[in-house]
Order: C-alpha cells, then structure tokens, then sequence
C-alpha cells in the first residue's frame, strides 16, 4: 500500500523521526482498513451507511471494544469482595 501511494516511500520516510514514522504506518493501516471495509460495502446489501458499517467492523473498533472488555484490578478487586461476601456464613454456627 505504501508504494500505491507513493513513488518512493523511501525518501518520504528518511525525512521522518521514529515517532512520525510509526504515526504515518498507523495512518497508512487505518486507510488500508477503511479501503478495505469501503470494498466489502460495495460488495454486499448492507442496511446501513458506510460511515457506520467503517465504525462497527473497523479494526480499531475491535480493539477499543477489547481493551473495554479487559478485566482490570479494580474490576478484580470488586469480583472477589463481592464473591467473598456472597460466601460468608453466618457467625455462631445457624
């Protein structure tokens, strides 16, 4: 993809720090994505827009959805003071 839309990549890369340099490939992989997706629309009978089809099954969609779905310690935390408190007995034997 990058020598689709550039000549020489190359040159256009030694003018970058790392930093730009891993911005643009990110850059190049969310057009690559949307390009993509913009395909499989025209393809199918899909019941809605483009711009919302590209927001559902875009690959940052799914990686926003994971990184949401992550357990985190809180999340832990509150799941085993919960458990624990479900578990306790009552004190002096019932």
């Amino acid at each position: 993809m990058l020598f689709k839309r550039y000549g020489n990549p190359k040159i256009l890369l030694e003018t970058q720090t790392l930093s730009e340099s891993l911005d643009f490939f990110m850059y190049l992989l969310d057009e690559q994505d949307r390009e993509e997706l913009t395909e499989i629309w025209k393809s199918k009978e899909v019941d809605m827009s483009l711009s919302d089809f590209i927001k559902k099954y875009s690959k940052k969609s799914y990686i926003k959805k994971q990184e949401e779905r992550r357990q985190t310690k809180e999340k832990d935390r509150e799941a085993i003071a919960l458990a624990e408190s479900i578990l306790q007995l009552p004190k002096g034997g019932g």
